[in-house]
């Protein structure tokens, strides 16, 4: 059994609560329940009743009959094999209403489906948030492979991150305005790149993403996976979202990765479509 952890107060049941907290009625098995399924959130593993317990400071016993609640809800899944929980899908399609208020998702997800068909890999549907600063992913389709990558609805990266970002920073960089590099420059640095980046190799690889359709990441923002994006813009051509794959390096050659590249930019644009009605030049 993995040993409890030391979790953030945002976490903890009642009794570690801030003092300056507004006053006010509160349930205490719903505010034990949203720390269970925070816990959950943020653990890379399955956790069992007893170290759920522990960790939230609440007795074994009640810790026990709001995870049964929650499993019968279909918000958590238990393994009967060793009796531990995770989040279920009753939570990840809350998570994604939230996230995805307009139901995007599940407007083209038929699309997104098309792509991990036909060419493998993991096909992401990521948000661009309305202050620029990061991309949030909205749903995701998986391919039949044994071995895939794993990513969670919900995740948050900066902008210019990966393929994605490389595509964004070049409709950016279309100006050709000294502020808008600028501006570039500094949302560049904010990318944790694990095998290195220069910014101006990005900044060439960037603007040659706009002009072909579609960008590709091959294991400089994450060390041994390949992205490829293309852009979903909205009818004045600014994007909005971003379909993209994600491999393991080696599974694809230069070929394949433009194969894929040109069939996310038409799904992309099938996309537009559906999603703002029609589709930008």
């Amino acid at each position: 059994m993995a040993p409890a952890r030391t979790l953030p107060d945002t976490l903890k049941a009642p009794g570690a609560a801030d003092e300056g907290a507004a006053a006010g009625p509160v349930v205490n098995s719903v505010v034990h329940a949203l720390a269970v399924l925070r816990l959950l959130a943020r653990s890379d593993d399955a956790i069992g009743v007893t170290v759920i317990a522990k960790s939230l400071n609440i007795k074994r016993s009640s810790a026990f009959n709001i995870l049964k609640t929650l499993s019968s809800e279909n918000f958590l899944s238990f393994n009967e094999l060793t009796k531990r929980y995770s989040l279920g899908p009753g939570a990840l399609d809350l998570a994604r209403l939230a996230l995805d208020g307009n139901r995007t998702f599940n407007r083209i997800r038929s699309l997104i489906a098309d792509v991990s068909d036909e060419f493998g890999g993991t096909t992401q549907l990521w948000k661009l948030k309305s202050d620029e600063e990061r991309l949030i992913l909205v749903g995701l389709v998986e391919s039949r492979a044994i071995m895939r990558i794993q990513v969670s609805v919900g995740q948050r990266i900066p902008a210019l991150s990966g393929a994605a970002g490389r595509y964004y920073a070049g409709h950016l960089l279309q100006s050709n305005r000294e502020k808008d590099r600028d501006r570039v420059r500094q949302r560049f640095e904010r990318v944790r790149w694990e095998d290195g980046m220069d910014f101006e190799k990005f900044s060439k690889e960037a603007k040659a993403s706009v002009k072909r359709g579609w960008a590709v990441d091959d294991g400089q923002f994450i060390k041994g996976v390949v992205t490829v994006a293309a852009a979903i813009c909205d009818t004045n051509g600014s994007p909005e979202f971003y379909l993209t794959n994600t491999t393991f390096a080696g599974q694809r050659t230069s070929e394949g990765i433009a194969q894929l590249g040109a069939a996310l930019s038409n799904h992309a644009r099938q996309a537009e479509v559906a999603i703002f009605g029609s589709a930008t030049d």
